[in-house]
């Protein structure tokens, strides 16, 4: 047998080591490079889908309310008749943080936000003398208008025969006979189908009462909206003040709508886009007082508020976090709240805007 030796076995240089080690080193680099960087790009696309989901449905979601008020609701807060009872108006909007939302428990708008309280009836729809539907009924006798009688009888308080009362204690409605006869009251107490109402129905001269079958009682919708902790809030949900006979909105009734929501405005506009409640009593759009927003619908003549035709919705959503490779930036100014003063961050920010037609107020336009 003959055995072959081995006899030169030839290893890796020192160079050649070297060599292979700086191109590994340099791979490593490079997919470490592109790994972070994906890393950053897939943060700061998830940040941002998230934001803009949340301003988005909050401004969608806002937006379908809006479209909705003044039906069966509007802006008449006059004393129809002179005797004190005037109208809740078709919404209430109050400017720079100023709780106009104190009937709701727990309530505390962020300062410098807008709040909004819409309201619209749902219903009536057409029906038979006598007839309801699960959101409208009708008077059982006619609703005189004496300045003191505060109640009215209706067919029904369940209008759908199920055994829960669509009409309860707290309940806002609205009576209605056609053409345009409309009160707005908040029922405060119910014995079978006799409705106590927070005030007296008021009528025009020359109307005397709310006729019988024919005078429709329809539910109406009051949804709030306000900033608080950065979160969107809404509310729908009244309840009895336990201190006293008087009605508010439920804590329990308190729901955070989107997160992460740092400030909404609004402004009321014309059907010219004029801003209603410019400073000259015109509603041309033009500000002269520097501040080109309503403060309180309350404040305003109600030949101005009847001019209104749209909302101008702004709403700024923010990330959860910083960005390290996003440039510093101060907070977007909306409207008339001015945050070039506030310090700059590096917090992912998406402003919603949109223009909401309220189309129950504007039917009569040219």
């Amino acid at each position: 047998m003959k055995i072959s030796i081995l006899k030169s076995v030839r290893g890796v240089t020192f160079i050649e080591l070297l060599v292979s080690m700086s191109i590994a080193m340099l791979v490593m680099g490079a997919v470490t490079v592109t790994y972070i960087s994906s890393t950053k790009h897939y943060t700061r696309n998830r940040e941002m889908a998230q934001v803009q989901m949340r301003s988005r449905l909050s401004v969608d979601f806002i937006s379908q309310e809006l479209r909705n008020a003044g039906y069966l609701v509007n802006w008449d807060t006059t004393d129809k008749d002179a005797d004190g009872n005037p109208d809740v108006p078709v919404m209430d909007i109050n400017q720079g943080g100023v709780n106009s939302l104190q009937a709701i428990v727990g309530a505390f708008p962020d300062s410098n936000t807008d709040t909004i309280t819409v309201r619209y009836a749902l219903g009536p729809v057409a029906v038979a003398a006598g007839g309801t539907t699960n959101t409208v009924t009708t008077l059982n006798q006619p609703a005189v208008d004496d300045d003191v009688n505060n109640q009215i009888t209706v067919n029904a308080v369940d209008f759908n025969g199920d055994g829960t009362n669509e009409i309860t204690n707290g309940t806002l409605i609205a009576i209605y006979a056609p053409p345009t006869n409309v009160n707005v009251r908040r029922v405060s107490a119910i014995s079978g189908n006799i409705l106590t109402l927070d005030r007296p129905i008021a009528l025009p001269t020359g109307t005397p009462q709310f006729p019988a079958n024919t005078t429709m009682v329809a539910l109406v919708q009051e949804t709030s909206f306000w900033i608080q902790g950065g979160n969107l809030m809404m509310n729908t949900v009244w309840e009895q003040n336990p201190t006293g006979s008087n009605w508010r909105r439920s804590t329990a009734g308190n729901a955070i709508l989107a997160s992460r929501v740092e400030d909404l405005q609004m402004a009321l506009l014309t059907k010219n886009q004029g801003i209603v409640g410019d400073g000259d009593g015109t509603n041309n759009g033009i500000d002269d007082s520097g501040v080109a927003l309503l403060d309180n619908p309350g404040s305003l003549p109600e030949t101005q508020l009847r001019e209104v035709r749209s909302v101008r919705l702004s709403l700024t959503a923010q990330g959860t976090r910083g960005l390290q490779d996003k440039a510093s930036a101060v907070p977007p100014s909306l409207e008339d709240r001015d945050r070039s003063g506030e310090a700059a961050d590096q917090i992912l920010r998406e402003v919603q805007q949109t223009t909401v037609y309220l189309r129950n107020l504007g039917a009569l336009d040219p």
